[in-house]
């Protein structure tokens, strides 16, 4: 695959609906009665509001549904705010769902309730109130008798109740504090750091929970069973304030103007992105040829995970950052750390362009395998003299366990592979990830030599974030016809159709030459449905007497690799 100047793994990462975003307000700080600077002013008839999960819900789909089952939609604007006219759902109480893009391209969708018009915020939080009372399966049926400003009142107070420490330590009175209709302010303090520091889970036993980030301790569950909403560990609050998004924003002025010695300033002296130190990173991103960076937009980040700690303190804070230009959407997966009251960039600290993914695979026949992937730059010098890769899968809890164990090994021409032999995409008859966009843990020690051709080993860890539904439901990249030749050497034109939800992919074509030597060309792809390819070997084409197969790429909004086998 062809390695990306922005991503964290080579592939181009497709944002099915991730907007441009530079965005001043978002779902999930402060506190507060209801009114609201941070929310347009409601108007009668009307239900307003932000959607959020820790970063604004830009360019989400927002469906109102009254008591009557009638439905109202909307679109949220690039600061998470929407405003939907009731004169179609004039039956209250509401059932208020927002389905839109997070920051690293997979969908999410949050809910709210209303027992009337006016403010109506979307978040985790809420979403939690409203599962409360209409159960975890948010029973639409249930609006007209379940949904009343007492049962709503008492979820939130039951929620204010599990979380009392933490709204003390973010300086809340709990009194005062409305999860619903309260103000929001996008600065990383009050109710926005609990969404920072926070994730929404939802389970196959139909439990929903609160999950700190780092810890993977749970701190809110609301029971599939309909139970009483259950406190758990209070969260750990994450050490971040609105000094990242000065970050962000200076970023972005850099990468537009391809400046490198003010893109080089923003970074640790120890930052690593792949494979890359700050000088070869910002020199690589800096390069004008192809224009990469026209109409350039950042995003406000998502706060993830703590990649580095030293001394109980967080040294590397994961940040993913919604990137849009005139060729289409991506993000850059990073992190953060604050030096003498500034925020850096420290990277992802891969030392290697290869992560572990989950993989869905369709072959010419149309059946569809699952499995996990390495993903990684397959002209890296490194990956090329790979010969052996271990990889531990586990939980991120508070007593993690291990769920996945492999080796891939026997590779031939740098490219990993996997114990079946087919190629680094490894099948997994039992799933070992659970369905629900959770976090997990990943450890993997690569045996290769080194430019001496000394063995080596190198082990590092980066974390990956489960599907959110079964691969069957997919829609995959589709070949149409065989690959042509150009009369060029060594060049062939692809045609290609991708999903509609998809900008971005890789294709990949494999042929023999004269001498049976086998041979692969990669290339990015997108919605202009055609790509052209050159089988190359240092930079000069090599000719192609016959073409054995063909490999589509892309990321789905589900958080799946989907790859599709042709074979001629």
């Amino acid at each position: 695959m062809q390695r990306s100047l922005i991503l964290s793994r080579c592939t181009v990462l497709t944002l099915a609906a991730c907007a441009a975003m530079s965005l001043t307000a978002c779902g999930g700080g402060g506190g507060g009665g209801s009114g609201s600077s941070g929310n347009p002013p409601a108007a009668t008839g009307s239900l307003n509001g932000v959607a959020a999960t820790g970063a604004p819900l830009a360019n989400a789909t927002v469906t109102v549904t009254d008591s009557a089952g009638k439905t109202c939609t909307g679109t949220t604007q690039n600061d998470g705010s929407y405003r939907i006219d009731l004169a179609q759902c004039s039956s209250a109480p509401y059932l208020i769902k927002a389905v839109g893009s997070a920051a690293d391209g997979t969908s999410v969708a949050v809910s709210s309730v209303a027992v009337q018009s006016g403010v109506a915020n979307i978040t985790p939080l809420t979403d939690l109130i409203s599962r409360r009372v209409l159960g975890t399966a948010l029973d639409k049926s249930k609006l007209g008798s379940t949904v009343t400003p007492t049962t709503v009142q008492a979820a939130q107070n039951e929620l204010k109740q599990a979380l009392a420490s933490t709204l003390t330590a973010l300086g809340l009175n709990a009194n005062q504090v409305d999860f619903l209709g309260g103000s929001f302010a996008a600065d990383h303090t009050g109710l926005d750091k609990l969404l920072d520091s926070t994730t929404l889970t939802v389970k196959g036993s139909g439990d929903v929970v609160l999950v700190a980030k780092d810890t993977g301790s749970v701190a809110v569950t609301v029971p599939g069973n309909g139970g009483s909403l259950a406190a758990g560990s209070q969260p750990t609050l994450l050490e971040v304030d609105a000094g990242i998004d000065t970050l962000v924003s200076s970023l972005q002025t850099a990468l537009a103007s391809y400046n490198t010695s003010a893109i080089r300033s923003l970074l640790t002296d120890d930052f690593m992105q792949s494979g890359e130190n700050a000088d070869q990173w910002a020199a690589d991103v800096s390069d004008k040829s192809g224009n990469h960076f026209a109409g350039l937009a950042l995003g406000k980040p998502y706060i993830g995970n703590c990649l580095q700690a030293s001394a109980g303190a967080c040294q590397a804070r994961e940040v993913i950052i919604p990137l849009t230009t005139t060729n289409g959407r991506d993000s850059l997966s990073t992190s953060v750390r604050k030096i003498n009251g500034s925020w850096k960039l420290v990277g992802n600290l891969l030392p290697v362009d290869l992560e572990l993914v989950p993989a869905a695979q369709r072959d010419a026949a149309g059946g569809i395998t699952s499995g996990l992937k390495l993903s990684g730059d397959v002209y890296s010098p490194l990956i090329a003299s790979i010969s052996r890769a271990d990889v531990t899968v586990s939980t991120l809890s508070a007593t993690p366990t291990v769920v996945f164990t492999s080796r891939w090994s026997d590779c031939q021409r740098g490219w990993l592979c996997a114990p079946n032999l087919q190629g680094n995409f490894q099948p997994i008859n039992t799933p070992v990830l659970s369905l629900d966009g959770s976090r997990y843990l990943v450890r993997v020690t690569l045996s290769y030599k080194n430019q001496n051709g000394v063995s080596t080993t190198l082990t590092y860890q980066h974390y990956l974030k489960s599907p959110t539904t079964a691969a069957s439901t997919e829609s995959f990249p589709t070949l149409n016809g065989t690959p042509q030749a150009t009369g060029s050497a060594g060049q062939y034109l692809v045609k290609t159709t991708l999903p509609a939800s998809v900008l971005l992919g890789d294709v990949s074509l494999f042929g023999s030459d004269a001498s049976g030597t086998s041979w692969m060309a990669n290339s990015s792809m997108n919605s202009a449905t055609q790509t052209l390819l050159t089988f190359k070997q240092n930079d000069q084409p090599v000719a192609i007497t016959r073409l054995t197969s063909a490999v589509l790429s892309t990321d789905s909004v589900n958080g799946w690799k989907l790859t599709s086998l042709f074979n001629f």
